[in-house]
Formats: structure tokens, sequence, C-alpha cells
């Protein structure tokens, strides 16, 4: 991955509003490490919110209150303050039912969130095409979604980064670049019993 060879901090980041690029290198130990983590945000904001709002709609509280909460924590390790506290108010909304207090703010959330897509758009471009990557074969996908459980199982973070970034260098089943695109999600935080509900 192009990010993994980050040194220098690139002049657009610095510029993009709500994001504290210093916090979020301190959270994730290196800048190199904090350009991945922002990648996989990133890519997981129209999905995350997507989900977000489809529980908010359904009157799902428990769902609601899980994806927040996830969100509170990706959202602080990449130095998003402003919307890692959003969401932490709104998980405190959701764990004590408080109903009109979700109403009022969800959709600032939301609309917070998902300004992150487009100033962080070059994040997103500048990754590979499905086109260009490497078919990968049956077996061998299986064989990786299982060594991948078993990296989960005995909270491997470094292992499991580099299986993601393994993985994400070949042609995906939708099925399969949709589980991919979760374990990321989940992996940025990391948040184990997510990735052991998708892997297991």
């Amino acid at each position: 991955m192009q990010t993994e060879k980050a040194e220098v901090i690139p002049p657009w980041l610095e510029k993009v509003q709500g994001l504290d690029v210093q916090a979020g290198i301190h959270h994730c130990g290196s800048l190199a490490d904090y350009m991945d983590a922002l990648t996989v945000f990133a890519q997981s904001i129209e999905s995350g919110a997507r989900e977000i709002q489809r529980f908010y709609d359904e009157r799902d509280w428990d769902n609601y209150t899980t994806k927040v909460h996830a969100l509170k924590s990706t959202a602080r390790v990449v130095g998003a303050g402003e919307l890692s506290e959003k969401a932490r108010r709104l998980e405190d909304a959701g764990n004590n039912c408080y109903c009109e207090e979700i109403k009022t703010n969800t959709l600032p959330l939301l609309e917070l969130y998902r300004s992150f897509a487009v100033s962080l758009s070059p994040l997103l471009t500048a990754e590979k095409p499905d086109s260009e990557k490497a078919a990968i074969d049956e077996a061998e996908l299986a064989e990786a979604w299982e060594a991948m459980a078993e990296v989960v199982q005995s909270f491997d973070y470094d292992s499991l980064q580099y299986m993601i970034g393994e993985l994400d260098g070949y042609s995906l089943p939708a099925a399969d670049k949709e589980k991919l695109a979760k374990i990321k999600q989940a992996a940025s935080v990391p948040d184990w019993e997510t990735l052991k509900r998708i892997l297991y």
C-alpha cells in the first residue's frame, strides 16, 4: 500500500476541517499507520453512515448505539474529535433511551461524518482499481479468511493489518469485498468482538 511509505504529511491533509492530524498520528503511533487508518476510515464512511441511518429509521436503538460507539472510537483514533464527541453523546443517548436527543442530533452527526468523504477523497482516488488487481482463487481466499480468524482469536493486530493489506491487493467477489470493508472498519478501532462475528 502506498500509505505504508508515507514520511511527510500531505499538505492538503492539514487543511481538512475537523481533523487533528497530529492527534491521529499520536494515537496510531506513526504517520504511515495513521495514513492507513485514515484511508480505512475514508473507505468506510458511506457504508457506516448508511448503517447508522438504517438503524435510526428502524428505531433499532441497540444496533444504532453499537454503531455510534464504533464511530466514536474510530473517529477519535484518526483525530476527528468533534465527530467522536457527537458520536459519544449519541451513544449515551442510545444507552439511556433518550429518543428526542437521538432524533435531534443524528442528522448533524451524519452530515459531519459524510463531509469527510469529500475532504478525504484524495485517499480514495489513490486506491488501485479492481481491474488492475490480480484475481484470487476460491481455495486461497477461504484459507485467507481462516488464517485471519485465527489471528483475530489471538488479538494479533499487526498480523491482522498485514493480512488486510494482502487481501486488499486482490480483486475479490462482491460479497467478499464487502466483508473485507467491514473487517477494515472494525480493525481500525480495533473492535475484536465485531471482527469475531464477521469472521466466525
